[in-house]
């Protein structure tokens, strides 16, 4: 098919050659490209490589090249390379919007032989031959007679005796202006960038929760073509980038699709996955290209969607996140909120080869099979762009099964006149919700291998600094109690975001803490208090907990901590 639209596109070119009057030049027409290659990118101007086969005669020629984009971006043409008989000297482009209209074709053919149609006696229509002299108005024309009269009559009664005129077209074009050494075929690789023309990722994960898998991983793209022009076996290659320029080209959104319900198996047998195949990919620069196996045709107003990549039984290490948050105030008359607890799947791509290449940035579904196997979309997340071999997460909830409490046990401030010395030593804290069979665990911050007199001495110094009427350093302390309930029937760990306090004040830390669980486990709470204090609290303002919680109960986390107020 390629090879007769080529001699197709060739034999028109040949016959559409002919002497142009106001240029004394040979005029070729080129109708459209005779092989193509498209870099899109995710939003801005695609960058389009094509080849045009064009035959000139020695000397200068006008050449239309027809078929270009609506929203080609003018400036932006480039003549990569020719190969030909001769040597190519390329001349000045011009780009003109599609003007194949009745009005310029009558404007463009003044001068010309043409008949004019005329109602003759008894009804029959007889034709008039002269010359088109002026267009006057938008329907109406002048045409000098053989017998020398003038006749004004409606553009719809003219006939072209030769023909339409040269530098018309249906879609906007480009006209080169080039000199060569010597006659024969020419052939022009050219680039140019224009709008409309994008892509889209989105990936579907199926999620098997009992082996720790994805059991298929699929990236599809949605590539939409407005860009005003038709493009056909193009070579398509996907940049997971921006590409921008002032005044440039136009960005459009995708509509979300409903899926179609599913239909019942007509054919029984085994039922297997569907198979295709993989773009490849490659870092360019600081991007990543993928380069769809097939060609595409993309016609103008299309939204095609392809398949990109696809990997299978993946291995994925399910943790859930609990992220920081401020606590709420005892209140014995009510129960404390619910928090959402998030899952998070950590895709360890580093230690195996089932992703074969890069991921692009962009939105993921998560499915999981119900009790039938029928995969029900349990979530959805956003990724990134990930390297190939990098490690990624997808992160997406609530979780139903597993919930949080935050709530402030006591608070001392010490603008409060009726409280007591907030630097004044307390009394261990209990659990208000510890199971009386399990021992509590409390630790003073005294008994870390961080001494936190390094951290009171340096926040003395700096409150001794400056004037001696400064105001004297002011301290809150406050008990907090941390629970995790978990419904399921299994045991859990829950990963905690802990926030301490804001950074700005360096003299907060941990009085005394105590956990208790259904297993009487404690987590990394010392570690993790050891790791924070030793580098000072002005560094970070929370630190990460990991709580171990049975199945079907519940682990109660409670500490004071102090911080400085001023």
């Amino acid at each position: 098919m390629a090879s007769q639209t080529r001699e197709r596109q060739s034999s028109t070119r040949r016959d559409s050659a002919r002497q142009s009057p106001s240029l004394n030049t040979e005029f070729v027409t080129s109708l459209g490209a005779d092989s193509s290659e498209l870099s899109i990118y995710n939003s801005g101007q695609a960058v389009v490589r094509q080849n045009r086969l064009i035959t000139l005669c020695e000397g200068r020629s006008t050449v239309l090249l027809q078929g270009m984009p609506e929203q080609y971006q003018i400036g932006t043409l480039n003549i990569l390379s020719v190969a030909g008989t001769g040597d190519f000297k390329a001349g000045p482009i011009t780009y003109r919007a599609a003007n194949l209209d009745l009005f310029r074709i009558m404007a463009a053919s003044c001068g010309r032989r043409v008949s004019v149609r005329e109602a003759g006696a008894a009804g029959k229509p007889h034709r008039l031959a002269g010359k088109l002299l002026a267009v006057c108005g938008r329907d109406q024309v002048a045409v000098e007679l053989q017998n020398g009269k003038v006749m004004v009559c409606s553009m719809s009664n003219v006939e072209l005796e030769e023909g339409l005129p040269d530098g018309l077209s249906s879609t906007p074009s480009l006209t080169l202006i080039p000199s060569v050494s010597a006659g024969g075929a020419y052939d022009l690789e050219l680039m140019y960038q224009c709008g409309g023309i994008n892509w889209a990722p989105r990936f579907s994960a199926f999620y098997d929760e009992k082996h720790g898998i994805l059991t298929r991983l699929e990236c599809t793209v949605s590539i939409t073509n407005h860009s005003g022009g038709r493009f056909e076996n193009a070579l398509v290659k996907l940049l997971a980038a921006s590409n921008y320029e002032e005044g440039g080209g136009q960005q459009y959104g995708l509509e979300s699709v409903a899926a179609p319900a599913p239909m019942r198996a007509a054919l029984s047998g085994a039922r297997k996955a569907v198979r295709f195949d993989s773009a490849s990919s490659e870092t360019v620069g600081e991007t990543h290209v993928y380069l769809l196996p097939n060609p595409l045709t993309l016609e103008n107003g299309d939204m095609q969607q392809c398949y990109l990549l696809k990997a299978e039984n993946v291995p994925v290490n399910a943790v859930y996140i609990l992220d920081s948050s401020g606590y709420n105030e005892a209140d014995p008359a009510n129960e404390a909120p619910k928090l959402p607890v998030m899952i998070r799947l950590k895709v360890d791509s580093s230690k195996n080869n089932k992703i074969t290449c890069a991921l692009p940035a962009g939105a993921v579904g998560i499915y999981q099979p119900d009790s039938v196997g029928s995969p029900q979309k349990i979530g959805n997340c956003n990724i990134g762009h990930v390297a190939h071999g990098e490690s990624f997460n997808l992160d997406y909830g609530p979780v139903a099964d597993i919930k949080a409490e935050r709530v402030l046990l006591s608070a001392i401030d010490p603008m409060d006149e009726n409280t007591v010395d907030p630097l004044q030593p307390t009394a261990e804290v209990s659990s208000a919700e510890a199971t009386p069979a399990q021992p509590q665990q409390v630790k003073t911050f005294e008994e870390l291998p961080v001494a936190s007199g390094e951290i009171e001495a340096s926040d003395e110094a700096e409150d001794t600094e400056g004037d001696e009427d400064e105001e004297p350093p002011h301290y809150r302390q406050e008990v907090r109690q941390l629970t995790i309930h978990n419904y399921k029937d299994r045991p859990v760990e829950v990963i905690v975001s802990e926030y301490i306090h804001e950074p700005k004040y360096l003299g907060g830390h941990i009085v005394e803490y105590s956990e208790q669980g259904a297993a009487g486990e404690t987590t990394s709470l010392e570690a993790a208090m050891h790791a924070t204090f030793a580098k000072g609290l002005g560094r970070t303002s929370t630190i990460p907990l990991t709580l171990k919680v049975a199945a079907k109960a519940k682990t109660v986390l409670t500490y004071t901590i102090r911080f400085k107020m001023n």
